[in-house]
């Protein structure tokens, strides 16, 4: 297969061509010692395995490098870097763009050195502040643009001209170097590259989950959250440094594309998104009117510059902008993930594909034969896909509107009731917490006797899907026909739209006032009681966002309840980056995080964690169950909802697995114990929930004493 297209070359030889850049000095090695060659293998006679005595690292660093057929003249050279795994899943042999790309072959007839560092997992080739206990010494900074330049120089006839790319991880550090080094480097390209590493917590939040993903920290590396370091590697920040520079970026949007082979069994299944919403093209395309050069289009077709979305990591200023489209055209639904793959036919010189470059997430986690040969299932991303946001990925929702002030004191009423049918009511309660009047539907048992209650918490939407007609478990799920011969109250609150139905701190701008757990835990109960003829015992349950919500509100009020059940959820303030998970799904909907539980200092993050309050969970029945992310018999791509749990959903479902995992090893170490379904396949949607539902029944009749 063809790796790199016609879009992608223009850019590597625009870069490199000694008549169109900087000759690009290169600055002497600042180390106590010179680097020098520990030896040079010859895997082939274009191809070389060069090892380097570095004395920043601390140890013999192997890269290798592809050589032009005519060694006879000097010429340039392309670095060019690695994604997370940086050549793990080669045992460190080579890099992985050799290992599951054609760039050898593609390269062959290419008049320049390529050298590709093997090593530097989830180092984003950057100096590290120091020594991190598991990932070592990292100081691929100073050895990639100090120590190695004259030695590739000297050893492969190279003119001094160089250019760097780098996919994912490697089109953060390409865009990195770029900007920290410029008069080193004439071009750059990064391919599915996050290149705003601090700019907001959810920016940090990807680079902390990708380092944490290969058992770092990077508090080793830029220091903690306010270091100024974190400021001094952000390419967007320091995007002015790429004035002058040919620049290259491009993107998939996260769909299945042409190479995914949806039919195929043994096709890994996660996505990541990758590519910002419609909604900020018009701020792209006035970032993009402001560049200081020509946008100049490959090929024939001319193809509109707020096209070229991801170029809004150069902040609008690029110089040049050498690309055909940024984002692959969309062919029926399918278009492209972030995967290797991707690059079968997007890199071959054909007018129906763009040159945009994908690869195969190193944070797959696979039901074949193939995965488990190279070590086996890997977790996700912990928490990364509840944060999609990051990047500005998705746009808020639109809220209901701000609300008003709570009232004064007095005591909450029924406002009025609507039967819907003879067996399922809306009521309608005046909230002097919330300031409102506030809808729960409930479902109600046949007989007139005294009967238990079950509370039913909804998603992050609270019901928004039917315009906050009713829960999301009616409108989804079979809740009513199931619960039809349960002697019970089930309660679903309408609304809640990312309130984490908790109290928060005061109102939000976009989510308005949200004073759910006082609702829920003194004002509800006692009207539910007394109108439908309760007997003051409990349970609740939730999914998602309402699974962290139940589990809160059982810790926080154990006398209230007797059972909690949780489907999908991630009960976890810890952790910064279970925080930021928090954070995102507020913001997905509008909100700002600080107005609920404050900045992440604040001591109300850890009063609502119910992992840190796992405690009061003793002697109540629980019931925990998540799927992993691989799509099982209820997702059915033709559908809308089937492909969107295809995509979103089986990478938020994968960062629910590992909270889920937390919690279960919380409980096992507290001597609590509960019941907890890992099911063998499934996404983050309804029908796995409906079946969870029907699964926890027996746990929360238990504590229901039904």
């Amino acid at each position: 297969m063809k790796l790199l297209a016609a879009t992608a070359l223009t850019m590597a030889t625009a870069a490199l061509l000694p008549s169109t850049a900087s000759a690009g000095g290169i600055t002497a090695p600042t180390s106590a010692q010179v680097a020098t060659i520990d030896h040079v293998t010859m895997l082939t006679d274009q191809r070389a395995a060069l090892f380097v005595n570095s004395p920043s690292m601390g140890r013999v660093v192997q890269v290798q490098v592809l050589l032009p057929a005519d060694r006879s003249t000097a010429r340039p050279t392309l670095y060019l870097l690695d994604g997370v795994g940086a050549g793990e899943d080669t045992d460190d042999t080579e890099s992985t763009w050799t290992d599951r790309t054609d760039a050898v072959d593609f390269f062959a007839d290419k008049d320049v050195n390529v050298v590709l560092p093997v090593g530097g997992l989830a180092s984003y080739y950057t100096d590290w502040q120091r020594r991190d206990p598991v990932l070592g010494v990292n100081q691929w900074e100073t050895f990639l643009t100090e120590e190695l330049p004259p030695i590739v120089d000297a050893r492969f006839h190279g003119n001094g001209v160089n250019a760097v790319a780098g996919l994912s991880m490697g089109g953060t550090g390409a865009l990195n170097l770029i900007t920290r080094h410029p008069d080193l480097y004439t071009g750059v390209a990064s391919y599915s590259g996050c290149a705003d590493t601090s700019s907001t917590p959810e920016a940090q939040f990807v680079v902390r989950r990708t380092v944490g993903f290969k058992k770092g920290n990077a508090d080793n590396m830029w220091g903690l959250d306010t270091d100024p370091d974190w400021a001094a590697h952000d390419p967007m920040r320091n995007a002015e440094a790429l004035r002058g520079k040919v620049v290259y970026s491009s993107v998939g949007n996260g769909l299945l594309g042409p190479h995914d082979r949806p039919d195929d069994p043994d096709l890994p299944l996660i996505i990541v998104i990758g590519a910002p919403p419609r909604s900020r093209r018009a701020a792209l395309h006035a970032g993009l009117r402001a560049a200081t050069g020509p946008v100049e289009h490959s090929g024939d077709r001319r193809v509109p510059a707020e096209r070229h979305a991801h170029l809004a990591v150069l902040a609008g200023r690029p110089a040049r902008i050498v690309a055909d489209v940024e984002r692959r055209p969309r062919a029926l639904t399918l278009t492209s993930r972030h995967e290797w793959g991707g690059a079968t036919a997007d890199f071959r010189v054909e007018p129906s594909l763009t040159a945009i470059f994908g690869y195969l997430d190193e944070q797959r986690y696979a039901r074949n034969p193939w995965v488990a040969a190279r070590g086996g299932p890997m977790k996700l991303l912990a928490t990364m896909a509840l944060s999609v946001a990051l990047c500005g990925l998705i746009t808020p929702a639109a809220s209901a509107g701000p609300r008003g002030p709570a009232p004064g004191p007095e005591a909450a009423s029924v406002d009025h009731v609507t039967m819907l049918t003879d067996r399922r009511a809306a009521v309608f309660v005046n909230s002097p917490a919330m300031g409102r009047v506030v809808q729960v539907q409930v479902l109600l048992p046949a007989g007139s006797a005294p009967r238990p209650t079950l509370y039913l918490l909804d998603g992050a939407g609270g019901g928004e899907e039917s315009a906050f007609r009713e829960s999301t478990w009616t409108q989804k799920t079979d809740a009513v026909g199931f619960f039809a011969d349960k002697d019970v109250n089930v309660v679903l609150p309408v609304g809640g739209t990312g309130s984490y139905y908790t109290n928060w701190k005061r109102p939000d701008p976009a989510l308005g006032v949200d004073e759910w757990e006082t609702f829920l835990t003194a004002e509800l109960p006692p009207l539910i009681d007394a109108g439908f003829h309760g007997n003051g015992v409990n349970a609740i349950a939730g999914l998602s966002m309402g699974a962290h919500a139940a589990l809160n509100l059982v810790t926080r009020h154990p006398s209230l309840y007797g059972g909690v059940a949780a489907f999908s959820g991630c009960a976890d303030n810890s952790q910064s980056n279970s925080k930021l998970s928090v954070r995102a799904t507020v913001a997905w909907k509008g909100g700002d995080a600080d107005n609920m539980w404050g900045p992440d200092g604040d001591p109300a993050w850890a009063a609502n964690d119910p992992l840190r309050n796992a405690e009061a969970l003793r002697g109540k029945a629980i019931y925990l169950a998540v799927g992993n992310g691989v799509v099982g018999p209820a997702d059915d791509p033709t559908t809308t909802a089937g492909l969107s749990a295809i995509t979103l959903g089986a990478v938020l479902e994968a960062a629910a697995l590992h909270c889920t995992q937390l919690f279960d090893e919380r409980l096992r170490q507290l001597g609590i114990p509960a019941t907890v379904h890992y099911r063998p396949n499934g996404t983050h949607s309804w029908p796995y929930w409906q079946q969870d539902l029907h699964d926890s029944w027996p746990t929360l009749a238990r504590a229901l004493g039904r």
